[in-house]
């Protein structure tokens, strides 16, 4: 499939991949190499094309067909009818040629969902379709209906990029019948399926060379010029176009010199100029994006010590376009103290084990702190609302074993709550009681996350490299003193040395000194996955990530290990 056509390249194409006047080739000029089309069609993709019963939502599908492209060739298809359960329009019969007859005695979609998703193997390939929201909307609302997951997969949609490749006048409209004569490709089995993914497979090819010779470079390119990115923040993607592809921490600067907003990133070239060349949906990165007019960045020499740098530089930058991680000091624990039930927004390391927390927000707290006083024998009161006073409790040592995690306390109780209230048709005041109890659980999770951690005087792990070499770490209290990566086929002790050669970080008395929860949270998920090696643990408390079957219990019940999932 080659499509070389005479002609310029539009410079609204020019500007969409962010080329300048001198970038732009003419389109019957021979690149002399082409890394775009090797990147581009290094990958796989499934070009699919559905016939339904009609343009509705509600309507149904008639007809499935595929083609998987790699290497520019058709390496497989699937064409299938299917039985829509429903009469098929004599409007749509007209149209496509599919009939009732044809489809009687098809396969059902609960055969034909499965069979194409295990064809398509979105996992490793792109799905291409030619006005891509109408063929992936109807696959969603498939596997819902037969109850199997559609997992969005990687779209190029040949529709939004007909429009940016093909700008009106040099089409008269972007309808797939109109691109395939433009591409002098011939279809006389059109509006049915396989043949019409046959001929988007080769409209993309089209596509893909007059990008080529337009002057793209890469994939991303694809990407780009599939999305409608406003060209006042596509001008801008030059900011990236030297940086490192290492990880590590970026900040868009406005012209004031001030931080608007910060990030870390695995490929920092890459993620950056994912901003100007993606469609981002959410208005503040809009916003943003308006007033960049540079970008900094900080190299690291692993993803780990990015999030941690990130985390850093978001609390003492603010920037005003961070929202996640910009209130990591405002914190609250449910804890006791003497017979009083309390919440506190500090508390000391020997707390640190009988505190539940940290939470966001101390109203999160009270509601946990609800949990605990209706498992210890407290009578649920549908009018009050958790209370802001400290509450007097009576058997401490029960109270002691909620804050500890002893789940089956309150889930004996708590679930014999929710369901006589259900029974009685009380679902609000249910949903209550549940409310409280996934606060419970969140609160012990983070317990369980961060004491070790924050608690430990020095730890020091590695993990060691896909392809060689380790990536080694020292921390103390909860904070990332040094990260040490060694390269293949060398030995890592001189590393080992240095890290256990680091002083720890004093103790202040105070629990989360050194540390914000959300740095301890990072440091502990890497150290409790299954490949991190411990070489130093010094610490009062054992090493051990064992979760008991109490904690397993609770989520079984409440089904909300995050309060974050939380929707009434």
């Amino acid at each position: 499939m080659d499509y070389r056509q005479p002609g310029v390249v539009t410079p609204e194409l020019g500007r969409r991949l962010g080329l300048s006047a001198s970038q732009l080739l003419p389109l019957d000029d021979e690149p002399s190499e082409s890394t775009f089309t090797e990147s581009v069609w290094s990958r796989t993709y499934v070009v699919v094309d559905l016939e339904t019963t009609g343009l509705s939502g509600t309507d149904a599908i008639t007809e499935i067909g595929a083609v998987k492209v790699s290497d520019n060739k058709v390496i497989d298809t699937f064409s299938t009818l299917v039985d829509p359960e429903r009469e098929i329009p004599p409007r749509i019969t007209a149209l496509t040629g599919i009939t009732n007859a044809m489809v009687e005695g098809a396969p059902k979609l609960a055969e034909v969902i499965p069979a194409f998703l295990d064809f398509a193997d979105f996992e490793s390939s792109v799905l291409v379709a030619h006005n891509a929201s109408f063929d992936c909307g109807f696959l969603s609302r498939a596997c819902d209906q037969i109850g199997c997951a559609w997992k969005k997969p990687e779209i190029i949609d040949t529709l939004a990029l007909a429009r940016t490749i093909l700008p009106r006048p040099l089409v008269r409209d972007h309808r797939l019948g109109t691109l395939a004569k433009f591409f002098a490709v011939t279809n006389p089995d059109a509006h049915r399926a396989l043949a019409d993914a046959y001929v988007t497979a080769e409209v993309l090819s089209g596509l893909v060379n007059r990008l080529d010779q337009a002057g793209a470079e890469d994939y991303d390119d694809l990407n780009v010029a599939a999305q409608t990115v406003p060209y006042r923040h596509r001008k801008k993607a030059s900011l990236a176009k030297d940086l490192p592809t290492s990880p590590g921490v970026y900040r868009f600067i406005s012209e004031d010199g001030l931080a608007l907003y910060v990030g870390s990133a695995t490929n920092l070239r890459s993620r950056v100029r994912s901003y100007f060349s993606a469609a981002d949906k959410r208005r503040r990165i809009h916003a943003m994006l308006d007033q960049v007019e540079g970008v900094e960045v900080e190299a690291t020499s692993s993803t780990l010590d990015a999030r941690i740098l990130e985390l850093r530089t978001i609390r003492n930058d603010r920037p005003l376009f961070s929202a996640a991680s910009r209130h990591q000091d405002d914190t609250a624990w449910l804890l006791r103290r003497g017979n009083a039930l309390t919440t506190a927004h500090t508390i000391a390391p020997e707390e640190a084990r009988g505190a539940l927390g940290p939470y966001r927000r101390v109203t999160h707290a009270r509601m946990a702190r609800e949990a605990i006083l209706l498992a210890t024998g407290k009578d649920f009161d549908p009018l009050r609302e958790p209370s802001n006073l400290d509450a007097v409790v009576e058997n401490t040592d029960l109270v002691d074993q909620c804050l500890q995690g002893r789940g089956h306390i309150i889930s004996a109780h708590l679930v014999n709550l929710m369901a006589e209230l259900s029974e009685q048709s009380q679902y609000e005041l249910a949903a209550r009681i549940r409310d409280y109890f996934a606060y419970y659980l969140h609160g012990i999770e983070r317990q369980r996350d961060t004491a070790l951690v924050a608690g430990a005087r020095k730890i020091v792990w590695a993990h060691h490299l896909p392809k060689g070499g380790w990536r080694m770490h020292a921390a103390s209290r909860g904070h990332l003193l040094k990260t040490i990566v060694t390269p293949p086929r060398t030995s890592p002790a001189w590393a080992v040395g240095e890290l256990m050669a680091l002083d720890p970080l004093p103790d202040t008395g105070m629990h989360l000194a050194h540390a914000t929860w959300e740095e301890v949270r990072i440091l502990s998920r890497d150290l409790s996955d299954a490949g991190a090696r411990l070489i130093e643990w010094d610490s009062d408390e054992p090493f051990a990530w064992a979760v008991d079957s109490d904690l397993a219990e609770l989520e079984r019940w409440a089904d909300l290990p995050s309060p974050r999932r939380i929707r009434r």
